[in-house]
């Protein structure tokens, strides 16, 4: 393999460890964001509307969403939110949208966390969910794989594969 190719390779490679890198640092910001919100104050809000959604994707596989707005009042002023989580996104398990969906219902009374530096930054709930470590293993996947590939193609085609160099011959 000539050196042309390292043209090729490292252009393939970098999409996968940039992307790779990409949903590890969105996804850590989640993370983190939904840790953080834990130390955030409280007040009292309301469901405005809210509302289950179902989606198709061209296999016909159904992923579901909920969304929602709340009205609330921080320091005396009001706002309006729609963040259920720093991480919540939509996915394939209905059920467990269902169960976010049936605690949203237009009227309810819920507790809102809001950034005490911001008030209009807010969420419904707080802390670490398992769930959310999925951007941060499909991220790996792309970023370690990209990268075993690239350090795979750059011994091979920047190494020595001739052999013959380290045989000694004696008597000749």
């Amino acid at each position: 393999m000539g050196k042309i190719w390292l043209w090729v390779i490292v252009p393939f490679c970098s999409v996968f460890i940039l992307t790779g890198a990409y949903l590890i640092f969105q996804t850590g910001k989640k993370i983190y964001g939904g840790v953080v919100s834990k130390s955030w104050k409280s007040t009292e809000g309301e469901i405005v509307s809210s509302e289950i959604k179902e989606k198709k994707d061209s296999e016909g596989d159904k992923s579901y969403e909920v969304t929602v707005t709340y009205q609330y009042y921080a320091e005396g002023i009001g706002y309006s939110g729609s963040r259920i989580h720093h991480a919540y996104n939509g996915s394939g398990d209905e059920t467990i949208h269902e169960g976010i969906f049936k605690k949203l219902k237009k009227g309810n009374r819920v507790v809102v966390l809001y950034n005490p530096s911001n008030p209009k930054d807010a969420t419904l709930t707080s802390g670490f969910y398992s769930l959310s470590l999925g951007g941060l293993f499909g991220g790996s996947i792309f970023f370690f794989v990209g990268l075993g590939f690239l350090l795979t193609f750059l011994v091979v085609i920047l190494g020595s594969g001739n052999f013959a160099e380290g045989i000694r011959v004696l008597g000749h």
